[in-house]
């Protein structure tokens, strides 16, 4: 039965609040959301419709039956993307599709990883194991998984950082005071760059680097203040700017914008490549609250990630705001699990939400947490 022959007094959208079943036009189907602000009362719509009241709790119930249904050892239909978990050093799918879908078994590797990065929007990741010497690039569309490791790059980096595209990497090494530019992913992965940080004594606490891999952002944490270095293959590493506490970067074409949580703001670097000017976006504005997350959707609106309102604020290139959605959650991430849809929360054993940017109702959804045994 599709959608239009549905009983017309159900609701257009969800409300906005606890996580609740609700009827998602968009969809077709029951589901679980957090909508945006603005959508009719779900309770006040229902209490004057006792035959809808009926209506949606069969169809919650058929899809609750539906998913319990759907918990195969391997997904055999459609993957959202994959995620890490930290908890058993496994990679997992995220089956189903947006409003519908949960946390498969794990990929079968053959071996643990004690870290790995999923490339944005593709079945790949970069992950280190203590069974290889070098960090690995593993494909996870053929089964069984297919791994190529990363000649010169060294097991078990400190942090990893990918491209918004997922064509290029940067392995940071604490130990070494080293950085190291990986390009040509998945498909050839190749050390293009070696960049030596050793001088700088100061932690790294956030870095980007771009789709060419051609140029990087570095922030290091003082004690009063971070510093922000920007790298190049052609001009090596140079101080750009201070910020109060960088809290995420991320590229965008030639540029970058950088989230500053102790400013509650955001600013663009313009040029990485050449200039690295530093130029105004947002301004300090009571939108963002500690703002720890940056990404941009194919319509090119920026999205910004509040962790002191648990909030996610939507903005045009030119730092205007353009609305404000709760999650209601710790978010920790803007990452990208494919075209327009991106990860707000990264723990598997809690519930994940995601934030759908593919067309202008964009909302939060979530994905159950992985059930304890």
């Amino acid at each position: 039965m599709n959608s239009s022959s549905r009983h017309r007094s159900t609701p257009e959208k969800c409300t906005v609040g606890t996580p609740k079943a609700c009827w998602d036009n968009k969809q077709g189907y029951a589901s679980f959301v957090y909508p945006w602000k603005g959508a009719r009362s779900l309770i006040s719509n229902f209490t004057k419709t006792p035959f809808a009241i009926l209506a949606v709790l069969g169809a919650v119930f058929c899809a609750a039956a539906h998913a319990e249904a759907q918990l195969p050892s391997s997904p055999s239909g459609p993957i959202l993307g994959y995620v890490f978990d930290v908890n058993d050093g496994s990679i997992k799918p995220i089956a189903g599709i947006i409003g519908n879908s949960y946390i498969g078994q794990q990929v079968e590797l053959g071996f643990s990883l004690t870290q790995a990065a999923i490339l944005p929007g593709q079945a790949s990741a970069i992950a280190g194991s203590d069974s290889s010497a070098n960090a690995i690039v593993i494909s996870l569309e053929t089964r069984p998984v297919s791994v190529q490791a990363i000649t010169g790059a060294p097991s078990n980096p400190s942090a990893i950082s990918i491209s918004s595209a997922g064509s290029a990497a940067a392995l940071y090494y604490a130990g070494a005071g080293r950085m190291l530019v990986v390009r040509g992913l998945p498909q050839n992965p190749t050390v293009t760059a070696a960049i030596d940080v050793s001088s700088i004594q100061d932690p790294l606490s956030r870095m980007a680097v771009n789709d060419e891999g051609t140029s990087a952002l570095l922030g290091f944490s003082q004690e009063d203040q971070d510093a922000l270095y920007a790298w190049t293959a052609g001009s090596g590493l140079r101080f750009i700017t201070a910020a109060s506490k960088i809290g995420a970067i991320t590229f965008v074409g030639a540029g970058a914008i950088v989230a500053d949580k102790g400013t509650h703001e955001a600013f663009l670097i313009n040029d990485v490549g050449g200039g690295a000017a530093r130029g105004s976006l947002t301004g300090p504005t009571e939108e963002l609250s500690e703002p720890v997350a940056i990404a941009v959707s194919s319509r090119q609106e920026i999205y910004i990630g509040n962790a002191g309102t648990g909030t996610v604020v939507t903005f045009d290139l030119n730092g205007r705001a353009l609305r404000t959605q709760s999650c209601s959650c710790a978010i920790t991430d803007l990452y990208p699990i494919r075209d327009s849809v991106f990860r707000l929360t990264s723990r598997l054993d809690q519930t994940i939400f995601l934030l759908d940017a593919e067309d202008a109702d964009d909302r939060i959804v979530f994905v159950p947490a992985i059930p304890k045994p």
